[in-house]
């Protein structure tokens, strides 16, 4: 027990390392995972009951750092192969999580034990569910399934209630879209209120094209061309107000380095409007949780912004 106490510390140290490198290179959230990994693989072959207790009570807290960064999709990969012919984007479309397979793994072999660690299962289960919330891609799917197919009970079992309680949800905190080509977009129902009288927030992920040099983010306008719109146009984040009378007000926001990130990975960008009772109405934007822009921007009247609703998508000359 005194090794594997000292190969938890050194887990728990390794990880703690690794937070404090993230802050001066993002590139190390890739890291996180790998204390994580190790604590899957040992409590999997953990004889004594004492021993994955522990272990897992070790792990727990090592999950929920990396949860923190599940939304880095490419930070949380398997790791990549030679794969001839193919494109960045084909083969990492084909690469899933490394810690969803070693959780589904590890919830094989806790399985097979006889008697079965059912605190272990039910945790390792509740780890999966908590992954498959925040980060999904198609190779994910199919490992899910898989393990539905060639699993143990009662871990199969466990898995596959929780995958129905996923899909049966009616209040997922948000909504995820591939958007590719120049026609593609999302048109939001016209009659749907969008806005509250006090702001909104709009957030995305973002990687681009790099040959294409205009991306349309949000249009939300009404019939008379009141609303507010946002862009990336060159190295430039343009959101744009117009109001009655034709008022308009314009931000350009300098992006030339955000947008070379974006080319290469990707990138959180979230724009907040708010409406103020007493000060100007103000808007900031965030890249990566950071603040790179804090302004005034007129809000315009919710009322009149409900017929003309786009994400990633313009309608005629909307910005």
């Amino acid at each position: 027990m005194d090794e594997l106490r000292i190969l938890l510390r050194d887990a728990e140290d390794a990880q703690g390392r690794t937070l404090g490198a993230i802050a001066d290179d993002p590139a190390q959230v890739s890291r996180l995972k790998d204390p994580v990994l190790l604590l899957l693989d040992v409590l999997s072959e953990s004889e004594a009951v004492e021993a994955r207790h522990e272990t897992l009570q070790v792990l727990t807290r090592l999950f929920a750092v990396c949860s923190a960064h599940f939304h880095d999709v490419q930070a949380f990969q398997e790791a990549a192969t030679a794969q001839g012919g193919e494109t960045r984007d084909q083969h990492s479309a084909r690469r899933g999580n490394a810690v969803l397979k070693a959780l589904l793994a590890s919830l094989n072999a806790l399985s097979r034990r006889d008697p079965v660690d059912d605190e272990a299962v039910h945790t390792l289960v509740e780890m999966t569910r908590d992954l498959c919330l925040q980060s999904m891609n198609a190779a994910d799917v199919v490992a899910l399934f898989d393990f539905l197919r060639l699993g143990r009970p009662p871990a199969r079992r466990l898995v596959l209630q929780m995958q129905k309680s996923l899909m049966e949800m009616d209040t997922l905190p948000r909504a995820i879209f591939t958007m590719r080509g120049p026609s593609a977009g999302l048109t939001v129902p016209a009659d749907q209120p969008l806005f509250t009288k006090r702001g909104y927030s709009c957030s995305f992920g973002v990687c681009l094209d790099s040959k294409k040099t205009a991306m349309a983010l949000f249009s939300f306008r009404g019939q008379n061309g009141q609303g507010v719109s946002a862009m990336l146009d060159g190295e430039m984040l343009v959101i744009k107000m117009s109001a009655a009378q034709g008022a308009i007000q314009q931000v350009e926001v300098p992006f030339a380095e955000h947008r070379a990130r974006m080319e290469k990975e990707w990138v959180h960008l979230c724009i907040v409007h708010a409406k103020k009772m007493v000060f100007k109405d103000k808007l900031t934007v965030y890249v990566d949780g950071k603040a790179v822009f804090n302004g005034n921007m007129g809000y315009p009247d919710p009322v009149y912004m409900k017929s003309r609703n786009c994400i990633g998508l313009r309608i005629g000359k909307m910005i």
